[in-house]
This record gives structure tokens, sequence and C-alpha cells, in this order.
């Protein structure tokens, strides 16, 4: 399996740097055959590029420079990875989605949980999708999420086509089934490729409009893009990690109820057999 790593980078201070360096050396020692899609937020600082160059990677970097693209979350950075990916003639069979977390604020705790157990499990997960290759997106947490409020109906009234149709019940050729009530959080997963292929292909306009003009603008990448379209093209969401993190119970009977409504609802039966990933 082909992999690349998106990358979106958000530090304006310079006493924050050192969570770049822990993210770099964790790419260096895992992904150093890989190519790098670099996304520097709109004011990130200015030494940012000189510390990557320092760790030898495969990089493709550019920068936000317009602050009418600018998102106060990890989703302006991935959006220009987004645009780098499209662009480059490589393909891919996974994309892996890593964000500076604990950039802004003291999230070291959460960003040890990846640099710890999700990335360095990289083999693991990608003979995952090399065997079931309806497996749309692989996280490590999750948590459930409900159709219907506010946001939703506005989303439905925005006027970006692709942001109506995410959230509109309706069928359609991309979108032909209902979304699964798990969703995968903290906006770090590996995707399979071509599900963000045969998005782009049907919305180009997401690389290149404003993404701040919709409602949910700061959590696109991890609600729309990494959880409903995937499970309303019809692939399987998986999560590594069972732990309930409001409350460090277990979340594995939610789970396995929310991918069985989701299969029974749309008549996904073939899909019944990944419930052994479970």
């Amino acid at each position: 399996m082909k992999s690349c790593i998106l990358f979106s980078i958000s530090i304006e201070s310079e006493e924050k740097l050192y969570v770049l360096q822990e993210y770099l050396q964790t790419f260096k020692t895992y992904f150093s055959d890989c190519r790098f899609y670099i996304g520097i937020n709109y004011g990130s600082h200015p030494s940012i590029e000189n510390i990557i160059s320092s760790y030898n990677l495969n990089t493709k970097i550019e920068r936000v420079v317009d602050k009418n693209f600018h998102v106060s979350s990890d989703a302006s950075g991935y959006q220009k990875c987004i645009q780098m990916l499209k662009n480059d003639t490589e393909q891919y069979d996974i994309c892996w989605f890593a964000h500076t977390k604990g950039g802004f604020n003291g999230r070291d705790e959460q960003r040890n949980l990846y640099l710890e157990n999700f990335f360095p499990r990289r083999i693991q997960i990608e003979n995952i999708f090399d065997k079931f290759p309806s497996l749309g997106v692989v996280g490590y947490r999750c948590g459930g999420y409900m159709w219907h409020n506010h946001q939703n109906n506005k989303c439905l009234q925005n006027q970006e086509r692709f942001i109506r149709d995410i959230w509109g019940e309706e069928s359609t050729e991309l979108f032909k089934y209902t979304f699964c009530e798990l969703i995968i959080i903290e906006t770090m997963f590996a995707m399979n490729a071509e599900i963000l292929y045969k998005f782009l292909e049907k919305y180009p306009e997401f690389l290149y409009n404003p993404l701040n003009t919709i409602p949910t603008a700061q959590w696109i990448i991890e609600l729309e893009l990494a959880n409903i379209v995937p499970t309303r093209m019809g692939y399987f969401p998986l999560v590594l990690s069972k732990e309930n993190w409001m409350n460090g119970g277990s979340l594995k009977n939610e789970i396995d109820s929310w991918i069985d409504n989701w299969i029974k609802k749309n008549n996904l039966h073939d899909l019944n057999h990944y419930k052994e990933l479970l």
C-alpha cells in the first residue's frame, strides 16, 4: 500500500515549536519513505520551513498566505495539503492526516496518544486496508453524533454545493447512503485515498473556495470529510481504541450499535464481515 501524509501546521509561538519537532521525529521514524504534503496555516511561525528541512523528509510545503482562506483550526492548513495532493501526479492508496495538536493549547496528552499509539501502527493499519477494500477511515478514538441540530440546518442553506449535498438526506450519485453515527475524533486518521479522489472529482470547489463561509468550517475535516463523506459513500469506519474518552469507560457496545444500525438501515450487508475488525 502506498501512503502519503497530509500535515497541517498551526504554530505561532516559538515556545510551541517542540510540538512540530515531536511530529517530525515520529514521521522520520515511521514514514521516512513517504511524501509529505504540508500546509502551514496563516500566521504561523516563520522558522517552520527550516525546522522541517532539517529532517530531510520528502516534502511539498505551502503556506496559507491569504487571510480570507484562514480558518482558526487545522482546516485551512489541511485544505492547502489537499490542493498540493490533487495537483501532484503521484497517486496513493492511503492518505494519513496529521496536525499539530497542542500547537496553540495544552493538549500534550492527546497528541502523545497519536504519536505513541496510532502513527507507530502504520504497518498494521496498512495491512488492514489491504485486506478490507471497503474500509474507509481508521482513527484512534471516537464518539457519537446525531444528524439534526442547528448547525446542520444552516449547512443545508449554505452557498457551497458540496456542503449542502453532504448534509442533504436524499440519496445522490456519490452519497447513496445515510451517515454512521460513529464519529472519529481529533482530526488525525488514515483514509482510503479513493474516497478523497472521488470527492474532489465531484466537488473541485472544495479545493479553491474559502472554507470559512461554512457553518462547520472549524470541524469540516474532522466531521464532514473524515466521517460523513466516507460513510455516506458506503465505506466502513474503524477506531482502534474503544475507550470512552469522556469518562474512561468502554464504548464497545455503542460502537457495535452504531455500526449495526448503519449497515441495516442502508442494506450494506456485504460489510457485515468487516465487524470482525471491531
